[in-house]
């Protein structure tokens, strides 16, 4: 069996989430949804709707009127030139423990034999764990939407390991995108963390990124620390790769690891704590639909800091008007370290900074060639324990040069 599928919950995934919905005239597609289906139906998947619809057990409606619902639903996807290969619905009570309602199996497997589904090939895009967990225990790759970065519930829950989505995505566009990019072989994740003297840190901030689904490996590049951070991050993640840092310096350490990486993608994460690895998805999730590069900001609209003194806060927006100014940027945060990127785009940066101006040198460079960078909103907190290597006026001369000399040689 080779033929591929994306099953699909309804309510909340595709159509508002109406609570027992007992009329056509409740169903409305949400936004994206049709032409996000009709690029599945083009890529050769079968499209299947999965949903539980015990509100014809409970009497809110009957099988025929859910008929005439999924009627006026497959006319709103006609609109879009997209279309339902199929629809399983599960109408019994939940006290009734049928094998079919999510998150049992039953509803896929009929699916399955009916069409001669490879699950192996396959995808689920739902709401909620049940739907992950009807995936993961039928060995299709499940995909979880709406994500809303960082507070949101998934976070939040006690996620079992049939729970587990293989990708957060914001909403079902963002998912198709995933999966289209997933089963081309271009969605592998790298995370880099540079550490130094990090033992009581790491163990805060891996045990976190653990919970973030979609990372393919994780490269600690460690500057000759003299504690257990790397005792304890081959503990917490025995499957990282920890690779001795031959110079000094962040950029030295970055260099290093994204040489290192193997991913499609490659994430930058400190090890202080300062950046949530939570917030993971939205950098990565643009990469999907476009741009080659994302970086966070704490000074747009949803961002925000507890760790910048007033005169950081004032050398960062000096340094970011000037690198705007005078190199063409149109950035709101300039020395920030929280991003992602294509690894593909490395070769054209041509990065050659030691220390923390590397981010600078990164995001001049990737407006000078064009490159599509995109802004997302980050929260910066405090790091955990001990002091940090930013030195504010050392580091910072260093970044002024850094935009001379790009301004000059850009």
């Amino acid at each position: 069996m080779n033929q591929k599928a994306v099953f699909i919950d309804r309510d909340g995934t595709i159509v508002e989430d109406v609570p027992y919905c007992n009329s056509p005239r409740k169903i409305r597609l949400l936004n994206g949804a049709g032409k996000a289906i009709k690029r599945l139906n083009d890529q050769g998947y079968l499209v299947i709707l999965i949903t539980n619809q015990s509100g014809v057990a409970r009497g809110y409606f009957s099988e025929e009127t859910l008929g005439e619902i999924h009627n006026k639903l497959r006319e709103e996807l006609d609109c879009f030139g997209a279309h339902l290969d199929d629809i399983f619905y599960c109408p019994h009570h939940p006290s009734e423990g049928c094998t079919c309602r999510k998150p049992s199996t039953g509803l896929i497997e009929r699916a399955v034999e009916k069409h001669g589904i490879n699950n192996n090939l396959s995808y689920f895009i739902g709401d909620r764990l049940i739907d992950m967990q009807a995936a993961n225990r039928t060995g299709c790759k499940a995909v979880l939407v709406p994500y809303a970065p960082p507070e949101t519930d998934y976070f939040k829950s006690d996620v079992t390991p049939d729970s587990r989505p293989s990708f957060l995505a914001g909403d079902f566009t963002a998912a198709v995108d995933w999966i289209l990019a997933d089963a081309a072989g271009e969605a592998a994740v790298s995370v880099i963390i540079p550490t130094l003297n990090e033992e009581h840190n790491i163990c805060c901030v891996l045990p976190r990124l653990l919970r973030v689904p979609g990372i393919s490996e994780v490269i600690l590049v460690d500057g000759k620390s003299t504690d257990r951070t790397v005792e304890n991050a081959l503990r917490l993640w025995p499957e990282i790769k920890v690779i001795n840092q031959p110079g000094r310096g962040k950029g030295n350490a970055m260099r290093v690891g994204f040489e290192a990486a193997c991913g499609d993608i490659v994430v930058t994460l400190d090890a202080d704590g300062s950046l949530a690895p939570e917030e993971l998805p939205r950098y990565i999730e643009p990469l999907f639909d476009g741009y080659q590069m994302v970086k966070g900001s704490r000074f747009c609209r949803g961002g925000g800091t507890s760790d910048m003194p007033l005169f950081r806060r004032l050398g960062n927006f000096i340094f970011t008007k000037m690198a705007n100014l005078v190199c063409g940027c149109r950035y709101t945060d300039l020395v920030y370290g929280y991003h992602a990127f294509r690894r593909q785009i490395l070769g054209s940066l041509c990065l050659k900074s030691d220390g923390f101006e590397i981010d600078t040198e990164m995001y001049i460079r990737a407006t000078r060639k064009g490159l599509k960078v995109k802004e997302v909103p980050s929260y910066e907190a405090k790091r955990m324990e001990g002091a940090g290597k930013l030195r504010s006026f050392h580091d910072g001369a260093r970044i002024l040069r850094t935009i001379l000399r790009e301004s000059v040689h850009g």
